[in-house]
Formats: structure tokens, sequence, C-alpha cells
């Protein structure tokens, strides 16, 4: 009877994508306990209930493990990329670089993901390691909370790649006029980084193929930040992206105004707030900003 019970549990198991290491182990498990103690067959309950639990709990610790790994990933992607975009700054003047990027339709596309995937990638990877965190107490989440930590990791780790792809883009346009030094140090920095991000996904892949089976609706960012977010702004996530969105937007205005440079630092600024709020219209139901 023990026998047909382990094989019911491992087809279960196989079935909710448990991956084989895991499940032989578990399978073991369970043979050796049953064998030491026939009677706990009938205790054991049913095997599609244990191997629900078990993909339950794998799915959940191996989407908040996901999302730590990813963030200290991108960690040290972001400092990279912050390294080499000040060198290439401090070389090349701001406006030969925005001329060329508006030179032809490529330069252009590269130069609008160098802008704006660095802060997807750092907004989806914070996210993903809060809500890990909010949740790290309870075993098993339902299959939706999960998923929205699926979700945020694959497009922080996703968009730190597009960042690192995109930088060295920016390089190869201004090799002739960079420090010798600078291009292979670019080359370098990107292709550790992007290597260092596809090992992180890795786990991502595995764990995503484990099917968590408890229902229930996951929370949205006001869920996430919590007493952070002020109680009239609560329960309207337009509002909150669009005070983001300012808070964005002046945070980029500022230094321009005391450098004396208003409108230009009124127009990036501007230009932030509206990806700040395109963003927030694209990926807010997907990352589960908003319900």
């Amino acid at each position: 009877m023990s026998d047909g019970y382990t094989r019911e549990l491992g087809a279960e198991l196989r079935r909710l994508g448990v991956p084989a290491a895991r499940r032989r182990r578990l399978l073991l498990e369970t043979e050796d306990h049953l064998r030491s103690d026939p009677g706990a067959l009938s205790r054991f309950g049913s095997a599609a209930d244990i191997a629900r639990q078990c993909a339950d709990e794998l799915g959940t610790s191996g989407a908040r493990r996901v999302s730590i790994t990813a963030f200290a990933a991108l960690a040290f992607a972001g400092l990279l990329f912050g390294v080499l975009m000040l060198a290439v700054f401090a070389t090349v003047p701001r406006h030969t670089i925005l001329c060329c990027a508006t030179s032809s339709a490529p330069r252009s596309v590269a130069f609008a993901v160098l802008v704006v995937a660095p802060q997807v990638a750092f907004v989806s990877g914070v996210l993903a390691v809060v809500r890990a965190v909010r949740l790290r107490r309870r075993a098993a989440l339902p299959r939706s909370e999960v998923n929205v930590l699926r979700r945020r990791s694959a497009v922080a780790l996703l968009s730190g790649a597009a960042t690192m792809a995109a930088l060295v883009a920016l390089v190869v346009q201004f090799a002739s006029v960079l420090p010798g030094w600078l291009v292979p140090a670019s080359y370098a920095a990107a292709s550790a980084s992007v290597l260092l991000l596809a090992a992180a996904s890795l786990p991502l892949v595995v764990t995503s193929r484990v099917r968590v089976q408890t229902a229930g609706a996951a929370g949205d960012v006001f869920s996430d930040l919590g007493p952070v977010v002020p109680a009239p702004v609560r329960g309207h996530p337009w509002v909150f992206a669009g005070i983001c969105a300012l808070a964005v937007a002046l945070v980029v205005f500022a230094p321009g105004l005391v450098a004396d440079d208003g409108y230009d630092a009124a127009l990036r600024g501007a230009a932030e707030a509206i990806a700040c709020l395109a963003g927030f219209a694209v990926l807010g139901r997907f990352l589960s900003l908003r319900s």
C-alpha cells in the first residue's frame, strides 16, 4: 500500500512542477517514514493534498529567495552602471550625447532604453524585495502573490540586462572620443553584469515551473508601502502615481534650477514625470501596483 501511495505522490508532485531533485528527496523521506511507522499512512492525508502543500511552500520560498537574489545582482550591476555612466558623461559633453542620440531611430531607441530601463529595474527590484519581506512569515502564499513576486523579479532582471546592452551601444557610438581604458572596461563590466543577471534568472525559471495552488488575491502598492502612504491617498492608485511623478520631476528639476539651467531642467523633469505615468499605465496591473 505504501508503494502505491508514494507512486501517487510522485505523480502529483510531477504534475505540480516540483523539481526532480526535490521530488526524489520528498519521496525518499515519505517512503522511509511509512516503512518505520506503517500506521502513519492513515495520518498522512491524500497524496494530492500533500503534493499541493509541498508545491505551495516550495513555490513561495523560491519566489521570495529569487526576489532577494535578483535585487543583489541588480545592485552589483547598478553600481557598475553608475560608475561607467559617470565616466562617459565626464568625458563626452552632454549636448554631444543628446545630438547623437537623436540622429537616427536606432540611436534614439538605445538612448531611451538607457534612460528608462534602469529606473524600471530599480523600481521592480525594490518592490519585489519589499513584498518578499512583508510576507516573509507566511509559509505558503496565494498563487497570485507568488506570481507578483515572480513578475517583479523577471521585469527587474530583464530591464537590468537591457540597461547594460544599451550602455554598450552608447560606448560603441563614442568609442573614438572615450579614454582608451573606458571602452574595454565598459565591455567587461557589461558582460559580467549580464552573466550575473542571467545566473540570477536561472532560479527564477526553475521556481516558476512550480504550480502554486492556493487561491487568493494579491495586494497592491498600498499593501506594500502600508503606513508610508498618507491615508487620503490610499485606494487611489492614480493619485499616488501622480504624486510620485511630480516628486521625480522636482528631483530632476531642482539641480538644473540651481545650476541656472531651468528651461532644460524643466523639460527633463516633465519627461521623467511622463515616463513615470506611462510606466504605471503599462506595468501597473502586471506588477500589482494597482488592482
